[in-house]
Formats: structure tokens, C-alpha cells, sequence
């Protein structure tokens, strides 16, 4: 599996418990934000935001941790259900939940449509890069959008581990089609390519067709639950194969 090593640690320990071996590796590393800007100016401006955007958990705990707390009367957005739980933790009540993980499923919500969202001031605190769906379609249905980059994500600055695990391995998960290109781009693709892999959703699944796999297992989504799910399918298709 190739997780950030930050949130790896659930689905291992799931795994372990339903008799599998989990091998971790993390394809994409977190560190500090290398331009650290955009935080300090949401910092100096949280007051007046009217909403809070969190793009994952790591955001949230990066949130966290720099800000201390978030003003009273903040409505906050999570996209996931692991980033709400994340957010519950720090006693951080979200008030925009969406039925999907993704943006496009945050942004179909009615509470984000043109309507109730015109002259906002939003926050999104995300890592640095990504998509600019969100924020694009915020601005288009007329609110003010600003991003806090509070996280930079990199390939694994130890590449040749990852080898020596594949060699190991029966099955592969990723957790994010850029932990999927990372992975792609380090490893002996001769080994990768033959392996069954678990993705999360159908973006996941069009980059590794792209990537050339050709045994692909979609998950709902990227939860700790939704891919061990997914990946208990994937065993039990390669326990019938001749």
C-alpha cells in the first residue's frame, strides 16, 4: 500500500486484521508548505472568511496545529468523511458535508450553489498544487476565494525501497492518482504493471489504464473501509483465476 506515511496506519491495521500482510510505502511525502504566504495571509484574514474549505485530513491537522483554533460562527466544508472525522477530533463541527469524496460531489451540495455562496469570502486550506476545480467554480458562482497552502507533497526521496516490497507483494493500493504516478515513475514498471491494483474511484482507474495495468479494482472511495473492501474483492477474484 503507498499511503503518506501519516495515514497509513488504519488500513495496515486493517489488513493485519482480516489475515492480511501489509507492507506499507509512502509515494507521496508531506512536509512544510514551500511557500508559506498564502497560510500567514488566511491567518491574518481568518475573521473574515465566511467559509472554511478542508481539501483532506492532513489539511485539517496541518490547520490545526498553525492556527490553534478556528473563530466562532467559521462555517466549516470537509471533502470526506475521514476529514470531517479528523476535523470532529479537534472539537471542529462541519457544517457542509458532502455525499461524495471528491470536489465535484463538495460542490454539488446546495449550500455551495450560486445562490447561497455570491459574495462569500472562502478559505480553502489544502496542500500545495492540486486541482483548481473548487475554487474555479466558487469564483464563477461569485464568491471570493483564497487558498492556504499548508502542506507540500513530494515523490519519496528513498525511491529504491519500493523495488525490493514489490517483490514481496501479491497485491498493490493507492490511495491518490498522484501516489499512483509517483509509484509508476520510481519502480521497475516491468514488476508493477503485473501486479493487481486497488484504486480509489474512477480517476483512479483512467490514470492506471493509462499507466498500462490491466488488472484494476475501483473502490468507492479512498476511506480506510472502502478499500479494504475493495481490495477483499480483488483477492477473492485472484483465488479464482486457473
Amino acid at each position: 500500500m503507498t499511503r503518506p506515511q501519516q495515514r497509513a496506519a488504519g488500513l495496515c491495521r486493517l489488513i493485519e486484521q482480516a489475515g492480511g500482510t501489509a507492507l506499507a510505502f509512502a509515494a507521496i511525502e508531506i512536509s512544510e508548505p514551500q511557500d508559506t504566504h498564502s497560510r500567514e495571509q488566511a491567518r491574518d484574514n481568518i475573521d473574515s472568511y465566511d467559509l472554511a474549505i478542508f481539501i483532506s485530513p492532513t489539511a485539517v491537522e496541518r490547520t490545526m496545529a498553525y492556527l490553534g483554533a478556528l473563530p466562532v460562527g467559521l462555517d466549516i466544508a470537509a471533502i470526506g468523511s475521514r476529514t470531517q472525522e479528523i476535523l470532529a477530533q479537534h472539537g471542529v463541527t462541519v457544517s457542509i458535508v458532502s455525499d461524495g469524496h471528491d470536489s465535484e460531489a463538495l460542490l454539488a451540495h446546495e449550500a455551495l450553489s450560486p445562490e447561497c455562496i455570491a459574495d462569500k469570502n472562502i478559505v480553502i486550506f489544502r496542500g500545495e498544487g492540486g486541482r483548481e476545480l473548487l475554487a474555479q467554480t466558487l469564483r464563477t458562482r461569485g464568491a471570493r476565494v483564497d487558498y492556504a497552502d499548508m502542506y507540500h507533497r513530494s515523490p519519496p526521496t528513498e525511491p529504491g525501497k519500493i523495488n525490493a516490497i514489490l517483490d514481496r507483494v501479491d497485491i498493490v493500493t493507492v490511495s491518490s492518482n498522484e501516489g499512483l504516478q509517483n509509484l509508476y515513475d520510481i519502480s521497475a514498471q516491468d514488476k508493477l504493471l503485473t501486479l493487481p491494483l486497488v484504486v480509489p474511484g474512477e480517476r483512479g482507474r483512467k490514470l492506471a489504464q493509462n499507466l498500462g495495468f490491466s488488472h484494476i479494482t475501483v473502490a468507492d472511495n479512498a476511506t480506510d473501509e472502502a478499500m479494504l473492501n475493495a481490495l477483499e474483492y480483488a483477492v477473492s477474484q485472484m483465488s479464482q483465476k486457473p
